[in-house]
């Protein structure tokens, strides 16, 4: 505990409190920085509040714990040891950028719903990611690029059934072997990009399921779900 102005805690520390949610943080904080992995092992939500940036290159946030993020400024979640259940983030007007090891679910966590920002980039290493339904008539809400990677081989983006992924500005990427597009893209007068992750994968437009190997398989209605 010996930086000035910096509220410091390991992930002992973390690990010491046995809650349902544990917020660490308030609306005219400082910025966050992740140092060092940690894991709140006792909790089942860690809900992160900010004025300014959320920054975790150095260090994950591990355990896959939901996680909710308040900030006012860039997010920037990258380190690989990163594992969380279900992602919420509040960041309208700044950039978001997230990457997960071992798959994750945008949705509602400690009353946070969905993903917001400008730009919002969010990547599963290994492991699918599914865009849940909720509250929010935009899941995934941005005013810039938005784009979700499901970075393995034959690992799955889902946009659940009535949910939606919009943005203003920038259009739509979605790289992934498999698209499960049951809810909607909203990206009017945009580019909306739906393409495999790996090298040679083929492309089957036309077919119901997501069960042929190394196959992007997309249906007439999946298509039809992209305004």
């Amino acid at each position: 505990d010996a930086a000035a102005s910096t509220l410091e805690l390991s992930s002992t520390e973390l690990g010491n409190v046995t809650a349902t949610t544990l917020v660490v943080g308030k609306s005219d904080s400082g910025a966050i920085v992740v140092s060092a992995d940690v894991t709140p092992t006792n909790v089942t939500n860690l809900h992160l509040i900010t004025g300014a940036g959320v920054t975790g290159t150095a260090g994950g946030i591990a355990g896959d714990k939901n996680l909710a993020i308040e900030a006012g400024g860039a997010v920037n979640i990258t380190d690989a040891s990163t594992a969380v259940g279900t992602l919420a983030i509040s960041n309208a007007g700044n950039t978001v950028t997230f990457t997960e090891s071992n798959g994750f679910s945008v949705g509602s966590v400690d009353g946070v719903i969905g993903v917001s920002g400008s730009t919002v980039a969010l990547t599963a290493t290994t492991g699918n990611l599914t865009v849940t339904n909720t509250a929010n008539a935009n899941d995934i809400n941005a005013t810039g690029a938005v784009t979700l990677t499901a970075a393995a081989a034959d690992a799955l983006v889902t946009v659940s059934t009535t949910a939606d992924v919009k943005t203003t500005t920038g259009g739509v990427t979605i790289n992934a072997d498999k698209i499960d597009l049951a809810g909607t893209i909203t990206a009017s007068g945009q580019t909306v990009t739906l393409r495999p992750q790996t090298a040679a994968v083929a492309i089957d437009l036309g077919s119901g399921t997501d069960a042929a190997a190394s196959t992007l398989e997309l249906s007439s209605t999946e298509l039809g779900n992209v305004t």
